[in-house]
């Protein structure tokens, strides 16, 4: 089985915990990836054609942030390679490309031909917000199977809701 699993700076433990918890992982071939979104350039640009950020100063600024990604993105997906050293997977990898995460992440699952593309679920909250702008482009455009992997907050948030639903539930009916 070939496994993509997005990695970015949310909870990467707990997402790289939960997915080996789920996913049969013996003799996977594993691309842990991370997109360095590009997706601002234009702003930028456009900052320093009105020089929002002070004369000459934007090129430089733009840099120093670009530096920081890209030491961010090494450090994430050494931690996934550290985090995953004892899973009895054929083969571990890194991959982290520049552009759009979402369209990046789809294109990688179909040029490395995915069976499954693991995303995280960062916001904690349940309902049809639950699931963000990037994951819900892939789960609607990869060319695999997607999984969703939530991590122990968003657990909580379920058991809180259905705690109180089922309660309100007892209540109505006259139940207690």
């Amino acid at each position: 089985m070939k496994l993509i699993a997005a990695c970015d700076e949310h909870d990467l433990a707990a997402f790289l915990a939960n997915l080996a918890r789920v996913v049969p992982l013996a003799d996977a071939e594993v691309l842990f990836a991370h997109v360095m979104d590009t997706v601002h350039e234009a702003d930028w640009r456009r900052m320093a054609e009105h020089h929002w950020l002070g004369r000459h100063s934007a090129p430089r600024e733009h840099d120093g942030v670009r530096e920081a990604e890209t030491l961010a993105a090494k450090e994430i997906l050494e931690e996934a390679l550290a985090l995953s050293r004892d899973w009895p997977v054929a083969s571990r990898r890194t991959v982290s490309p520049l552009g759009n995460p979402e369209r990046d992440l789809v294109r990688l699952a179909l040029t490395e031909q995915a069976d499954l593309l693991a995303v995280g679920q960062n916001r904690v909250e349940l309902g049809p917000h639950a699931v963000g702008r990037s994951a819900r482009f892939v789960i609607d455009h990869a060319p695999c199977s997607v999984l969703l992997v939530r991590t122990e907050p968003i657990r909580a948030a379920a058991a809180d809701l259905l705690g109180h639903g089922l309660d309100g539930l007892k209540q109505e009916r006259g139940r207690t």
